[in-house]
Order: C-alpha cells, then sequence, then structure tokens
C-alpha cells in the first residue's frame, strides 16, 4: 500500500517536474518576446496538464 502511494507520488512529482523543466522555460522566452498569442496557447497547456495532474491526484 506505501509503495503504490509512493509510486503515484512519484509519477505525479515526475509530471510537474516535466513541466518545469519543459513548459516554463519556452513560457519565459515567450513574454521575453511579448508574443501574447503563444503565451496564450503555452499557459492553456499548462492548466491542462495541471488539470491531468488533479485528476490523477482524485482517483487515488
Amino acid at each position: 500500500m506505501e509503495s503504490d502511494i509512493k509510486y503515484e507520488f512519484d509519477k505525479i512529482n515526475s509530471a510537474l517536474e516535466g513541466l518545469k523543466r519543459d513548459t516554463l522555460p519556452e513560457l519565459k522566452r515567450m513574454i521575453e518576446n511579448a508574443n501574447l498569442g503563444e503565451i496564450k496557447l503555452k499557459l492553456g497547456e499548462i492548466k491542462d496538464k495541471l488539470g491531468r495532474i488533479e485528476d490523477k491526484i482524485k482517483n487515488n
């Protein structure tokens, strides 16, 4: 049971790390270049990813 919880926690943590590693630097670049259309799309992607993470948490 404890190992299942740790496994699920590790999956969630990995997803958050991926978001931080892959998405946030790109978002920072877009902000620096002031491309608001791209920023809006990227923020939508982040919202979707966080929603999936939230669903994983709720389902476990």
